[in-house]
């Protein structure tokens, strides 16, 4: 029997759920498995609960009514359950009355850039910037190197290494060393994860983490060292990254996280994010702004306290900079 093709994002698989020691949860709505981050406020003695990437097409009163009860019998009390965007190419139809737009950032981006890569890798050099171009054509007469693995203790070892030494703001700081080690732990033997690595004279400066189904690539994790940075080599590596991902028969690449884009289409420059997203649209991607992410309240007192907690913890840390 030929193997299903695996076109959900990599988010809703019980090898992402395994990263997460239990916090994801697995609930069947409608015999369609669903997977289901939990948390537990103990202020208001409600669980909180979010679906990454939802695989959902529908959400009707049946599926909400559903999946709320098996959330419960699970938890307990569940004060609220945020739907967060969807991946690219795909939208939720809510039939349900009462769903909110979420008001806070979610943990999965809101908007992206998405690569198309049906394009040769000639067409995808063409379509960057100028700039983009001229760092990538002088790379290749740089002493660099490109090394891809699917598998191995070698290709986290040294990512870890290149990201314990990554120069870039404290806002993109990202998860630690063990996540990542997760993430390659279990995403790694199901085919569904690579990182690649780039060399400049015999020393790691730079890499990217990417998970994918059998269409689209997904960049969940990169750093670039001190020594990558002041020889721009960064865009040669984002180039690699999406011709690795080209070589896997894969459709798309999702660069995961521009900031914000515009109902427009154009990226949004007064959003803090606005840099980072400058750099990955450069090289001439399609911006999309995913389907907002919508709530439903459970138990409104308990949800309101979640907010503002949430709200008060977003300041604080950027008090502390």
């Amino acid at each position: 029997m030929a193997k299903k093709k695996l076109t959900h994002s990599p988010l809703q698989t019980k090898e992402w759920a395994a990263v997460y020691d239990g916090t994801i949860q697995r609930h069947l709505v409608n015999s369609q498995p669903v997977f289901v981050r939990v948390g537990y406020n103990k202020y208001t003695r409600h669980y909180f609960t979010s679906i990454q990437k939802p695989a959902l097409r529908v959400v009707d009163q049946g599926v909400l009514e559903e999946l709320l009860t098996s959330l419960r019998e699970q938890n307990g009390r569940i004060s609220h359950i945020m739907f967060e965007p969807p991946p690219y190419g795909q939208e939720i139809d809510y039939q349900v009355n009462g769903l909110k737009q979420y008001p806070l950032r979610t943990s999965t981006p809101m908007s992206t850039v998405i690569y198309d890569l049906s394009l040769s890798a000639e067409e995808l050099l063409q379509q960057s910037k100028k700039s983009h171009r001229q760092d990538i054509r002088k790379s290749y007469k740089k002493d660099v190197s490109i090394e891809i693995f699917t598998s191995g203790h070698e290709a986290i070892d040294r990512f870890a290494k290149i990201y314990n030494n990554k120069q870039t703001s404290s806002k993109f700081a990202g998860l630690g060393e063990k996540h990542h080690r997760k993430i390659w732990q279990n995403m790694s033997p199901a085919g569904m994860c690579y990182i690649i690595i780039m060399v400049f004279e015999g020393q790691d400066v730079g890499a990217y983490m990417v998970c994918h189904n059998d269409e689209t690539a997904f960049q969940v994790h990169g750093a670039r060292t001190a020594t990558g940075r002041k020889n721009r080599l960064a865009p040669r590596l984002s180039y690699e990254t999406m011709l690795a991902a080209k070589d896997l028969g894969l459709n798309y690449y999702d660069m995961w996280g521009v900031g914000i884009v515009n109902q427009d289409g154009t990226l949004d420059m007064n959003n803090s994010e606005s840099g980072v997203g400058k750099y990955k649209a450069d090289f001439g991607g399609k911006l999309v702004r995913l389907q907002d992410a919508r709530v439903y309240i459970a138990n409104k007192p308990a949800y309101l306290v979640y907010i503002m907690m949430r709200r008060m913890l977003t300041k604080f840390r950027a008090m502390r900079g």
